[in-house]
């Protein structure tokens, strides 16, 4: 990176650090606090919605239990009336012929006046002619109209008269079912289902297994066919039971539910069956936003509630059980939603409010995305501040790094033509400053580089010179020794390799191998002390010297005794020695007979891989020692073995770890590569590890 820029991003952390880092605190402290108090106005229009519904629904139970108690006491006074008529002593006789239902059915002349009530017919229906002037009496199949009990309950038709008078917008019908199955009605209404009879209908049933009032679940009403909730109780004596209808459209007519909830209103009334965890739905009317409620007999005995996956509608259970009202959170239609409940008159209905939540919290929704989006826009036209004043301080920045890097380009683009190579050239500042006196050094150094230069030039000279001398010495003492392809291939009894890798351009190390006749093959491994010229030089000597005395065909020993002498008596530096092997290998029996002189003892590689050395001792070093003698050992090379001969060069080696390979090493490896699927030849382990390599065939 250029020192321009290293300098304009030093300007800009300085001068946009402090800055950035305000506006990011702003920033963050505006949306904090933008989002608290948008979620803390939701939180409370949503509290104020939950009290709205719980507040709605508890007033809507309070009118109907207002409703339920007048209606508890009409059931009482009328229960009581009934009572008394029945338990009057002695038999009595009817005062009138009592009103058939039949009479009123049949029409023609009647001893009753007849109107046309809406109350007591089915909606949307013509209105069924009833008479508030006297009872409709009905006989079960097979009853008797006994005089007595129609007498008795003719008696307190003023008192039913005048209870119709004060609570006729509650009350639509009183009747009466004996145990002889008699019914009568108040008012006279025809129009009973053929075969009615009192004692197997529902309420009659509930009346007599209880001891006190009981609430029928809304049902079908017979004759009028509207649907009514029946308040009935036995009678003290058990001859019969009393009772009164009420509409249950009239009951719940005055519900008063909040009009922003809009027509997606759901309401229940329900029992609540905790063991079963479950809500039996009584009624489902259907609520219209002006507050009217319609009632059919398809609304009536709805089923049942159950979401057993929600754990809202389980607490919601919990709630109805322990409280008189409340609102809970839970599903309706897979949407959630807000469920208010409160319980009616009688202890085991409760009226349900079911509103979506959408409704039910619209209003806190907009108004916490108003404030956010007032937050929004303030973070904006924040961060368009901060923009403008970034914007200015990096142009800022920049004028003023260009300014101040103007002279370190000039003696930059100094440096890179002297980079380049012309060293004429010169940095030119007047700057005043530190700039000028680096620019004083620079000139300086350049003028000492040209010196170095043109030393330099005349060194390498003549170093290539030498090193040209040493490629031509290099190439002079390869020409001595045998070429290193393998040779001898036309002879099937062995395959011979060796290679030679010098440490400097010329060393001390050398191999050899010729035919002293037909049969027999001298291999010689030798190594001259030191690296380098004086090392070649005496190996040049040495080679000679093997070559002229194994040329005589005496044993390798004494052919070691012999050159001892001649290298004793010529070398100068006592320090300069020779270590060798000498072998004679006898190509068609595999008999080796050689002579070691200091030299690492030779290893053989047997068919299975694995590796001994050759027998004998290592015998004395060459030149040194006046006088020394040297044995001749034997062995044999048994088909498929191999004769290694090496030098110190790949013992003394380091791996890439850089420890010594060692002689456990070699083998290590020599035993690796031979018992390898594939075969190395002599060439390729020759070749490997540096050496002098003789394998006896099998012919």
């Amino acid at each position: 990176m250029r020192i321009r820029w290293k300098l304009l991003a030093l300007l800009l952390v300085v001068a946009l650090l402090p800055l950035l880092v305000d506006a990011a605190l702003s920033i963050g402290s505006v949306t904090r606090s933008g989002r608290k108090t948008a979620r803390s106005l939701k939180e409370v229009l949503v509290a104020d919605g939950e009290k709205d519904l719980r507040v709605a629904v508890e007033h809507a139970v309070e009118v109907m239990q207002l409703r339920g108690h007048a209606i508890d006491l009409v059931m009482g006074r009328f229960h009581d009336s009934v009572n008394r008529a029945f338990a009057a002593p002695g038999a009595l006789r009817p005062e009138r012929a009592p009103l058939m239902v039949e009479d009123l059915d049949r029409g023609g002349d009647l001893p009753v006046g007849l109107v046309r009530d809406p109350r007591y017919s089915a909606p949307g229906e013509e209105a069924t002619p009833v008479s508030f002037d006297d009872w409709g009496f009905c006989l079960a199949p097979g009853a008797t109209p006994l005089p007595d009990p129609i007498a008795r309950i003719q008696r307190i038709l003023p008192v039913v008269q005048q209870l119709a008078g004060d609570r006729g917008h509650l009350v639509v019908r009183y009747f009466v079912g004996t145990q002889s199955g008699i019914h009568a009605g108040f008012p006279a209404q025809g129009n009973f289902p053929e075969g009615y009879d009192p004692r197997q209908r529902p309420w009659y049933r509930l009346a007599q297994a209880a001891d006190g009032v009981v609430t029928t679940p809304p049902y079908l009403d017979a004759a009028s066919r509207r649907i009514v909730l029946s308040l009935v109780r036995k009678l003290d004596d058990g001859s019969g039971v009393a009772g009164v209808d009420v509409d249950a459209t009239e009951v719940f007519q005055d519900l008063d539910l909040p009009p922003q909830w809009g027509d997606r209103i759901v309401l229940r009334f329900v029992r609540l069956d905790l063991p079963n965890r479950r809500l039996a739905v009584t009624m489902s009317p259907d609520y219209e936003p002006d507050g009217e409620i319609s009632l059919t007999e398809w609304d009536v005995d709805k089923g049942e509630i159950r979401l057993p996956e929600d754990p809202g509608f389980a607490e919601l259970l919990a709630k109805m059980h322990t409280r008189t009202s409340g609102v809970q959170a839970a599903t309706w239609n897979g949407e959630p939603a807000w469920w208010g409940f409160a319980r009616l008159w009688r202890a085991d209905h409760h009226l349900l409010v079911i509103v979506p939540e959408e409704r039910m919290t619209g209003h806190a929704r907009a108004v916490a995305e108003s404030v956010e989006a007032q937050t929004r826009d303030q973070v904006l036209r924040y961060g368009v501040i901060v923009l403008v004043a970034v914007l200015l301080v990096v142009v800022l920045a920049m004028l003023g790094a260009v300014k101040f890097t103007r002279p370190i380009r000039s003696l930059a683009s100094s440096v890179e033509r002297v980079a380049s190579g012309d060293l004429e050239t010169r940095a030119a500042l007047e700057t005043g400053d530190e700039l000028e006196e680096l620019a004083g050094n620079f000139n300086r150094m350049v003028e000492h580089l040209k010196s170095q230069m043109t030393a330099l030039e005349a060194e390498t000279s003549a170093r290539e010179q030498v090193e040209a001398e040493l490629r031509i010495a290099r190439e002079m003492q390869a020409s001595l020794l045998p070429a290193c392809e393998p040779p001898y291939s036309d002879h099937a009894e062995f395959d011979l390799a060796a290679i030679n890798l010098p440490a400097k351009y010329v060393a001390g190390d050398f191999y050899d191998f010729a035919f002293l006749d037909e049969r027999t093959l001298a291999l010689v491994m030798a190594d001259v002390s030191g690296k380098g010229v004086p090392a070649a030089l005496f190996m040049t000597v040495s080679l000679t010297l093997l070559r002229v005395a194994a040329a005589t065909d005496r044993a390798p020993g004494e052919v070691f005794e012999r050159v001892n002498r001649v290298l004793h008596a010529t070398k100068t530096d006592r320090s300069v020695f020779v270590t060798a092997v000498l072998a004679y290998y006898e190509i068609d029996t595999g008999r080796l007979r050689y002579a070691t002189a200091g030299h690492c003892t030779p290893l053989v590689i047997g068919r299975d891989g694995a590796i001994t050395h050759l027998p004998g001792p290592t015998g004395t070093i060459l030149a040194p020692f006046e006088g020394m003698t040297w044995g001749t050992e034997e062995a044999t090379l048994e088909p498929g073995e191999r004769l290694v001969l090496y030098t110190d060069g790949i013992t003394e080696a380091r791996t890439s770890a850089k420890e010594l390979v060692g002689e456990e090493g070699l083998s290590s490896f020599l035993v690796e590569e031979t018992r390898s699927p594939r075969d190395p030849g002599s060439a390729e382990l020759a070749d490997r590890i540096g050496s002098l390599a003789v394998r006896r065939m099998d012919v």
